[in-house]
């Protein structure tokens, strides 16, 4: 496949396009860890590989992609997801028991059953 042509090509055309300042943010040896894995995280939005990042910081490739993937917070963005499809499941549940009780107020409205 031609591989590690194409990795020193792309890896030369990154290198052209950070800053001396970004490259030393993306260092493993950052005292700084926020900037540095807030760079990561815009590389990897931007569609570089996470191979390609971890080549340039000196960290594994797996510790350049769970950066790459969590947020701010420490929470990836997966458990964000299933927290809010969580929350969903909560809302229909409840939207459920309105619709059950609107159906009950209006069955004894329509029989004539005021009390």
């Amino acid at each position: 496949m031609g591989g590690p042509k194409i990795f020193a090509s792309e890896k030369k055309k990154l290198m052209k396009g950070l800053t001396k300042e970004q490259i030393q943010t993306l260092k493993i040896d950052n005292p700084f860890k926020g900037e540095r894995n807030a760079l990561i995280r815009e590389l990897a939005r931007r569609g570089v590989a996470y191979k390609l990042i971890a080549d340039i910081t000196g960290l594994k490739k797996s510790s350049t992609h769970r950066i790459g993937t969590t947020g701010i917070n420490g929470k990836s963005s997966i458990k964000k997801e299933l927290n809010q499809a969580v929350d969903i499941n909560r809302v229909r549940g409840a939207v459920v028991a309105f619709m059950t009780e609107l159906q009950t107020i209006l069955d004894k409205g329509a029989g004539g059953d005021n009390d």
